[in-house]
């Protein structure tokens, strides 16, 4: 039961490191049209990506382990698959924009646009892959 949990959280947890900072470009693209992707250019963008990744499995650890024991708790107490996604994704929701809330916004009220232009993208993605995944008790 451990390693279903583990195995379904690290898909959530990968595709979000992967998937996110492309996210962000875009979304960065539209509300920034000045340092978006298409004023930065590819190389630039790129290395972004490449950066984010690494830092992105560091500072996510924390939340990856949340997440994984949510996903044990919920299966352990045999949670109905729909309650259990809707429950995991307000909780990975709420790892993603606590994390850079205490990256960006924790001394500093007047940095929240920049904080949710942060989270935004991961918390898109959690939410994304925890329905786009098989749950793990999806087979009763």
């Amino acid at each position: 039961m451990i390693i279903k949990a583990l195995g379904y959280t690290l898909k959530i947890w990968l595709t979000s490191i992967v998937i996110s900072p492309i996210l962000h470009l875009f979304i960065n693209g539209i509300t920034e049209p000045n340092m978006g992707y298409a004023k930065i250019g590819v190389t630039s963008s790129v290395y972004f990506i490449l950066m984010s990744i690494p830092f992105g499995i560091i500072l996510s650890i924390p939340s990856f382990l949340l997440l994984w024991l949510a996903v044990y708790l919920l299966i352990r107490f045999d949670v109905k698959t729909n309650q259990a996604r809707g429950l995991l994704s307000v909780i990975g929701t709420a790892l993603s924009s606590l994390a850079f809330y205490i990256v960006f916004g924790y001394d500093d009220p007047s940095s929240y646009k920049e904080t949710v232009l942060w989270a935004l993208p991961y918390c898109i993605v959690i939410v994304a892959s925890v329905w786009y995944y098989r749950f793990v008790n999806e087979s009763k």
